[in-house]
């Protein structure tokens, strides 16, 4: 049994376990949580527990993270548990549902590793050392539009690979937009009718 106090976090608490047998009831009073639940998990390294979920953390500032989405979830503990392999992957199915965009691009990027020369770190800083950077040297896109044409597809090898190709892209943009705003007649198939309308019988049209 878990009851928690409806009254504010900052007011002392005072923890209590239940024991049961039959019908003899018996209250212990809690005098540290740690001790108590220091073996519900593997590594037995939790020492700063959440009173109201009883989940724990290795450091006080993780405990004081948690707090803010835990203090008071649906007035009941809760409990992270991660699904089990081949439960654990999501996919989109509902594909009746996508709307067309009416242009997608695909683009991809090539880098070289350069050397950061640099000196010793500072005790006082990060120990992450940043040894190497990637530099663009080349840029590849294609744009796709609803209706299958492509255009493209578009190779720039320069070491300014970033700055052209935001460049030319920028520039597609304004083609791309100028064409949607170049209005065409709507086609549809009967199959597209059935897909969109749900039904069988195609729609009278004026």
């Amino acid at each position: 049994m878990h009851k928690i106090s409806e009254q504010d976090g900052n007011v002392p608490r005072i923890n209590l376990m239940i024991t049961k047998q039959g019908d003899n009831t018996h209250y212990s009073y809690v005098k540290r949580l740690t001790a108590l639940l220091y073996d519900q998990n593997r590594h037995n390294e939790s020492k700063h527990f959440c009173e109201r979920c009883l989940h724990g953390y290795k450091r006080k500032e993780l405990l004081e993270r948690h707090k803010l989405e835990c203090k008071g979830l649906l007035k009941s503990p809760t409990r992270t548990e991660m699904l089990k392999e081949g439960e654990n992957k999501m996919s989109f199915t509902s594909f009746h549902k996508k709307m067309k965009a009416p242009y997608v691009i695909y683009a991809d990027f090539e880098c070289v590793l350069e050397r950061i020369s640099g000196c010793e770190p500072s005790q006082y800083a990060s120990l992450t050392v940043k040894t190497e950077r990637h530099v663009p040297c080349g840029s590849s896109y294609i744009v796709v539009r609803s209706d299958g044409k492509l255009f493209g597809p578009f190779n720039h090898r320069r070491r300014d690979a970033a700055y052209v190709f935001l460049r030319c892209l920028n520039n597609d943009e304004i083609k791309m937009r100028e064409d949607m705003e170049n209005k065409r007649p709507l086609v549809m198939t009967p199959e597209d009718w059935q897909k969109h309308r749900g039904g069988d019988r195609l729609p009278h049209l004026q």
